[in-house]
Protein backbone atom coordinates (compact mmCIF):
# COMPACT_ATOMS: atom_id res chain seq x y z
CA UNK A 1 0.00 0.00 0.00
CA UNK A 2 1.44 3.32 -1.02
CA UNK A 3 0.75 6.88 0.95
CA UNK A 4 1.28 10.18 0.05
CA UNK A 5 5.10 11.51 1.71
CA UNK A 6 2.85 14.40 2.96
CA UNK A 7 -0.21 12.88 4.90
CA UNK A 8 0.85 9.55 6.25
CA UNK A 9 3.16 10.25 9.71
CA UNK A 10 6.07 7.67 9.91
CA UNK A 11 6.32 5.18 12.83
CA UNK A 12 5.29 1.99 12.59
CA UNK A 13 6.37 -0.96 12.06
CA UNK A 14 7.48 -4.93 10.49
CA UNK A 15 9.65 -7.40 12.15
CA UNK A 16 12.16 -10.77 11.60
CA UNK A 17 13.82 -12.96 14.11
CA UNK A 18 16.11 -15.79 15.21
CA UNK A 19 15.23 -17.02 18.74
CA UNK A 20 18.13 -20.52 19.38
CA UNK A 21 15.92 -23.19 20.09
CA UNK A 22 12.25 -22.01 18.71
CA UNK A 23 11.04 -22.59 15.44
CA UNK A 24 10.75 -19.61 13.15
CA UNK A 25 8.66 -18.60 10.24
CA UNK A 26 10.09 -17.52 7.14
CA UNK A 27 7.80 -13.97 5.58
CA UNK A 28 8.15 -13.56 1.75
CA UNK A 29 6.25 -11.57 -0.39
CA UNK A 30 6.48 -8.31 -2.91
CA UNK A 31 5.68 -4.74 -3.12
CA UNK A 32 6.23 -3.61 -6.76
CA UNK A 33 9.51 -4.61 -8.16
CA UNK A 34 11.40 -5.06 -4.67
CA UNK A 35 11.18 -8.83 -3.31
CA UNK A 36 11.74 -9.21 0.85
CA UNK A 37 11.88 -11.76 3.23
CA UNK A 38 12.46 -11.75 6.71
CA UNK A 39 12.44 -14.43 10.05
CA UNK A 40 9.56 -13.94 12.42
CA UNK A 41 9.23 -16.25 15.67
CA UNK A 42 6.51 -18.84 15.51
CA UNK A 43 3.67 -17.89 17.08
CA UNK A 44 3.62 -14.36 16.19
CA UNK A 45 0.10 -13.62 13.81
CA UNK A 46 1.32 -12.36 10.54
CA UNK A 47 -0.79 -9.95 8.24
CA UNK A 48 0.04 -9.34 4.77
CA UNK A 49 -3.51 -8.28 3.44
CA UNK A 50 -2.68 -4.36 4.03
CA UNK A 51 -6.19 -4.10 5.93
CA UNK A 52 -4.44 -2.80 8.84
CA UNK A 53 -2.41 -0.18 7.10
CA UNK A 54 1.01 -1.29 6.87
CA UNK A 55 2.20 -3.91 3.59
CA UNK A 56 3.26 -6.23 6.23
CA UNK A 57 2.98 -6.70 10.35
CA UNK A 58 3.65 -9.31 12.61
CA UNK A 59 2.38 -9.03 16.11
CA UNK A 60 3.58 -11.11 19.12
CA UNK A 61 1.18 -13.20 21.13
CA UNK A 62 -0.63 -12.52 23.93
CA UNK A 63 1.08 -12.88 26.81
CA UNK A 64 -1.42 -12.87 29.56
CA UNK A 65 -5.01 -11.13 30.63
CA UNK A 66 -3.06 -7.88 31.59
CA UNK A 67 -1.18 -7.98 28.42
CA UNK A 68 -3.08 -5.06 26.19
CA UNK A 69 -0.15 -4.22 24.09
CA UNK A 70 1.50 -6.49 21.02
CA UNK A 71 4.76 -6.37 20.32
CA UNK A 72 5.09 -5.88 16.40
CA UNK A 73 7.58 -5.07 13.29
CA UNK A 74 5.61 -4.00 10.50
CA UNK A 75 6.66 -2.57 6.91
CA UNK A 76 5.02 0.47 5.57
CA UNK A 77 5.82 1.92 1.94
CA UNK A 78 5.30 4.90 0.74
CA UNK A 79 4.54 6.35 -3.31
CA UNK A 80 7.52 8.86 -3.83
CA UNK A 81 6.82 9.46 -7.81
CA UNK A 82 7.67 13.13 -8.86
CA UNK A 83 8.91 14.25 -5.75
CA UNK A 84 12.66 13.68 -6.51
CA UNK A 85 12.74 12.51 -2.69
CA UNK A 86 16.05 11.27 -1.69
CA UNK A 87 17.04 9.07 1.43
CA UNK A 88 18.56 12.38 3.16
CA UNK A 89 15.46 14.40 2.83
CA UNK A 90 13.51 12.05 3.91
CA UNK A 91 15.16 10.79 7.09
CA UNK A 92 15.34 14.61 8.00
CA UNK A 93 11.50 14.88 7.23
CA UNK A 94 10.69 11.47 9.16
CA UNK A 95 12.61 12.58 12.29
CA UNK A 96 10.63 15.59 12.10
CA UNK A 97 7.36 13.62 11.81
CA UNK A 98 8.04 11.66 14.98
CA UNK A 99 9.00 14.98 16.86
CA UNK A 100 5.48 16.04 15.50
CA UNK A 101 3.40 13.27 16.18
CA UNK A 102 4.59 10.97 19.02
CA UNK A 103 3.83 12.48 22.32
CA UNK A 104 7.12 12.59 24.43
CA UNK A 105 9.09 11.82 21.30
CA UNK A 106 13.04 11.28 22.39
CA UNK A 107 15.59 10.57 19.46
CA UNK A 108 18.05 7.89 20.96
CA UNK A 109 19.88 7.22 18.11
CA UNK A 110 20.01 7.86 14.67
CA UNK A 111 22.54 7.66 11.71
CA UNK A 112 22.78 5.99 7.92
CA UNK A 113 23.69 2.64 8.19
CA UNK A 114 24.16 -0.17 5.24
CA UNK A 115 21.55 -2.85 6.04
CA UNK A 116 22.47 -6.03 3.69
CA UNK A 117 23.78 -4.30 0.46
CA UNK A 118 21.37 -1.02 0.73
CA UNK A 119 21.97 2.37 1.88
CA UNK A 120 19.67 2.53 4.96
CA UNK A 121 18.70 5.12 7.89
CA UNK A 122 18.39 4.13 11.60
CA UNK A 123 16.58 5.69 13.79
CA UNK A 124 15.49 4.56 17.59
CA UNK A 125 13.25 6.34 19.57
CA UNK A 126 10.50 6.58 22.71
CA UNK A 127 7.44 8.54 22.97
CA UNK A 128 3.80 8.14 24.04
CA UNK A 129 0.59 7.01 21.72
CA UNK A 130 -2.58 6.87 23.76
CA UNK A 131 -1.79 5.32 27.08
CA UNK A 132 1.31 3.38 25.72
CA UNK A 133 4.65 4.34 26.32
CA UNK A 134 6.74 2.72 23.71
CA UNK A 135 9.58 2.18 21.99
CA UNK A 136 10.57 2.18 18.22
CA UNK A 137 13.76 0.75 16.32
CA UNK A 138 13.30 1.51 12.14
CA UNK A 139 14.98 1.48 9.47
CA UNK A 140 14.03 3.14 6.55
CA UNK A 141 15.27 2.86 2.62
CA UNK A 142 14.20 5.33 -0.76
CA UNK A 143 14.70 2.52 -3.51
CA UNK A 144 13.46 4.24 -6.89
CA UNK A 145 10.65 6.29 -6.14
CA UNK A 146 9.17 4.52 -3.00
CA UNK A 147 9.89 4.44 0.62
CA UNK A 148 10.60 1.63 2.60
CA UNK A 149 9.68 1.97 6.16
CA UNK A 150 10.55 -1.55 8.56
CA UNK A 151 9.59 -0.39 12.52
CA UNK A 152 9.46 -2.49 15.33
CA UNK A 153 7.79 -1.44 18.54
CA UNK A 154 7.79 -2.79 21.87
CA UNK A 155 6.26 -1.17 25.35
CA UNK A 156 9.49 0.65 26.61
CA UNK A 157 8.61 -1.79 29.87
CA UNK A 158 9.20 -4.10 27.76
CA UNK A 159 11.98 -2.92 25.77
CA UNK A 160 14.66 -5.26 27.15
CA UNK A 161 13.11 -8.60 27.03
CA UNK A 162 11.77 -7.71 23.86
CA UNK A 163 15.14 -5.60 22.17
CA UNK A 164 16.53 -9.33 21.10
CA UNK A 165 13.52 -10.43 19.59
CA UNK A 166 13.40 -7.29 17.58
CA UNK A 167 17.28 -6.64 16.67
CA UNK A 168 16.88 -10.32 15.54
CA UNK A 169 13.51 -9.66 13.12
CA UNK A 170 14.94 -6.59 11.48
CA UNK A 171 18.26 -7.63 11.11
CA UNK A 172 16.78 -10.89 8.84
CA UNK A 173 14.79 -8.80 6.78
CA UNK A 174 16.49 -8.48 2.85
CA UNK A 175 15.12 -7.07 -0.09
Amino acid sequence: MYHNICSYPIFLLLLTINLQGQTNQIVSDSIGNQYYTLTIPQGWEVDKSGSLGPAFIALSAIENDEDKFRENVNLITQDLSGTQVDLQYYAEYSEAQVKDYITDAQIIESKYVNHGSKEAYFIRYTGTQGIYKLKFTQYMWVLGEVAYILTFTSEQAKSDAFEPIGKAILDSFTF
